[in-house]
């Protein structure tokens, strides 16, 4: 145990708990604000979406504010023999602290900072670390998982109330190029756009870049920061079998992996398309039961999102199903085979587009905290909306149109629906137009793909 912690934790022989340079988290500051408070801080998020580097940052910044090395406790649990050490002894995290302390974590006079990582491998974690904050008030609690089923249900039994829980999402473009204006979506909205454009014209190019980057490969951190697009491709795969082969089969306990996996590729097709139950089964060959299961495993490991339709008094909608979304376009390309450049190619990428969107809107929400209730609306006439956002107590409907022209046309699904629900403005991402269309009392803002991107 002793030499688990003394390589798992490099302060406490007086090296840096960061080496080298590494891109700022724009949730960082978010999460260190609770850091005083007695909150449990629970970090969840995609495996390799950045939740390590994240509390490693943490620990740095505690330490550059003046908190001394011994009070700082890291823990991987991915380790095999930590994981058996405290499954058969679950008093053996403690024994570990005040052994390196020399005295009792009751009686050690300032606050002791614990840090479990892949806490979902430390099968009584929720019951042992409830007692430690029950009993010991000067210990801080910061844990991270990449299953939402293995800390949810531990955390709904044992530390309801006492958690306040963050979303680490892999990178986004205000992330990667930094020295861009942030951009908000209030101002986006507003007449100040057209300054917050020409603020973010001059970065276009290096916007650009990044985002097809992102659009192709994804923007998990491992595989955006890969050296070329081969190598990119390999991580991508590397990951798919991973996340088969652990969370899946390891620690979801889910037999038929085949049968997932094959799930997840035919689910790749359909992004941004309503989802029928009975036709994927039949396509997987699984009852309805096992597949709805299934797509929920998927949801609660962060691969793929099901967003509800719309409905309201003044509008029913044609379908109860849900749409369906990847959560990084790397692996839902990957899965379809689609993950090359040449897709920057195709003559109709809407489909992805749309899936983009929906990424940043979750990457906007991560980061702000904010409470943004989404929908799709199809109407009985065919018309839809793409996306259906409840912000500030107002519906803001957005449109994603990824093409170089726009007519009067692709305005329609709009108006109405703003019509309808009496709304005065809305938004339309585009591939690359700008520009405040005025429609009597209504407007819509476009927008290009690369300025919508900087929300988050």
């Amino acid at each position: 145990m002793e030499n688990i912690l003394s390589l798992q934790n490099p302060w406490k022989r007086g090296q840096p708990a960061i080496s080298g340079s590494i891109i700022a988290r724009q949730i960082v500051p978010a999460i260190e604000k609770w850091l005083p408070a007695e909150e449990i801080i629970i970090l969840r998020g995609a495996r390799q979406a950045g939740k390590t580097t994240i509390i490693h940052c943490l620990i740095d910044n505690l330490l550059k504010t003046g908190v001394k090395p011994q009070q700082i406790f890291y823990f991987l649990l991915d380790n095999v023999k930590l994981q058996q050490e405290f499954s058969q002894h679950p008093y053996s995290l403690k024994n570990a602290i005040e052994t390196f302390l020399g005295q009792t974590m009751e009686k050690y006079p300032e606050r002791i900072y614990i840090f479990l990582d892949e806490v979902q491998k430390f099968p009584s974690f929720a019951e042992v670390v409830k007692e430690y904050f029950d009993l010991l008030k000067n210990v801080k609690f910061i844990l991270s998982g990449s299953s939402v089923l293995q800390l949810s249900d531990r955390v709904s039994e044992s530390l309801r109330g006492r958690t306040i829980s963050f979303v680490v999402e892999p990178f986004s473009l205000a992330e990667v190029i930094p020295a861009v204006p942030a951009l908000t979506l209030e101002n986006l909205l507003s007449e100040r756009v057209r300054e917050e454009y020409a603020a973010a014209a001059p970065y276009q190019n290096e916007i650009l870049l990044a985002l097809h980057k992102q659009f192709v490969y994804g923007s998990l951190p491992r595989v955006f920061l890969s050296e070329n697009n081969e190598q990119r491709q390999w991580r991508l795969e590397e990951y798919i079998q991973t996340l088969i082969q652990r969370d899946i089969i390891e620690t979801l306990r889910v037999a038929k992996y085949l049968d997932f996996e094959k799930m997840l590729r035919l689910l790749s097709f359909q992004a941004g398309q309503i989802l029928n139950i009975a036709t994927l089964a039949n396509e997987v060959k699984l009852n309805a039961a096992t597949v709805r299961r299934y797509l929920s495993l998927a949801e609660e490991i962060f691969i793929i999102d099901r967003l509800p339709p719309f409905m309201s008094k003044a509008r029913k909608g044609l379908t109860k199903d849900q749409k369906i979304y990847f959560r990084d376009m790397g692996l839902r390309n990957h899965l379809c085979r689609k993950d090359t450049s040449d897709l920057l190619t195709f003559p109709d990428l809407g489909q992805e587009a749309e899936n983009f969107v929906h990424i940043i809107l979750n990457k906007l929400i991560a980061h702000t905290r904010l409470a943004l209730p989404r929908y799709f609306f199809r109407s009985y006439q065919g018309r839809e909306v793409d996306f259906i956002i409840q912000l500030n107590d107002c519906l803001l409907p957005i449109e994603v149109k990824y093409q170089g022209q726009l007519n009067k046309s692709d305005f329609k699904n709009l108006l109405t629906f703003m019509e309808d629900e009496k709304i005065q403005t809305g938004l339309m991402v585009s591939k690359n137009r700008f520009e405040i269309q005025k429609f009597d009392e209504k407007q819509i803002v476009v927008v290009p793909l690369w300025l919508f991107s900087l929300i988050a």
